[in-house]
């Protein structure tokens, strides 16, 4: 059985749900430029795949500023256009998510901010540094030799976390995800 709530928690409730309310119905105008992230595509040797920088490697979309703030153009150990490797690449296959790197600006000092919908109040750990308002990074991971391995590409984000340690401040973190390929055979 559920406790029962309090006056004063429903209130709040309801004046949070009028706010999003009147905040969803007002009508915002539209951009009439699309101001999507500059994205380039780089050749990617695989783990799970058994593709290799040599053979058929797979091609990605990253972001041109995550190229350069994680060190462009070989710190990733993507395959460039300009590779002969970069011609049999095939498309990214579905299901398959890349290994990636992330670096999230941290902020000594969080801000509490309040949401422009419910006009709730939370707290915001991350901090903007550059002046397009973003605080993280994310761009795939990838590996050069015969056989591609995690283990390469974990080596490969320790020295990229070692070299941007300074930029993204002590609060900051540097993460690795994995590659996964989940096939659902319907």
């Amino acid at each position: 059985m559920a406790r029962r709530r309090s006056v004063e928690e429903l209130q709040k409730q309801l004046q949070f749900a009028q706010a999003r309310k009147a905040f969803l119905a007002t009508v915002r105008p539209r951009k009439a430029t699309n101001d999507n992230r500059a994205k380039d595509v780089r050749g990617y040797a695989s783990t799970l795949l058994g593709t290799t920088a040599a053979s058929a490697a797979i091609k990605v979309q990253v972001s041109r500023k995550a190229l350069v703030f994680f060190g462009a153009p070989n710190a990733l150990k993507l395959i460039l256009p300009t590779e002969p490797e970069f011609e049999t690449a095939g498309p990214l296959p579905r299901g398959f998510t890349p290994a990636k790197i992330s670096a999230l600006f941290g902020d000594a000092t969080p801000s509490i901010v309040t949401a422009a919908g419910s006009l709730r109040k939370y707290i915001k750990y991350s901090r903007t540094v550059t002046s397009e308002n973003q605080a993280s990074y994310t761009a795939p991971v990838g590996g050069t030799g015969a056989k591609v391995t995690t283990k390469d590409q974990i080596d490969t984000v320790k020295l990229i976390a070692a070299a941007i340690k300074t930029s993204i401040t002590e609060y900051g973190r540097v993460s690795f995800t994995p590659e996964t390929f989940s096939q659902s055979f319907a």
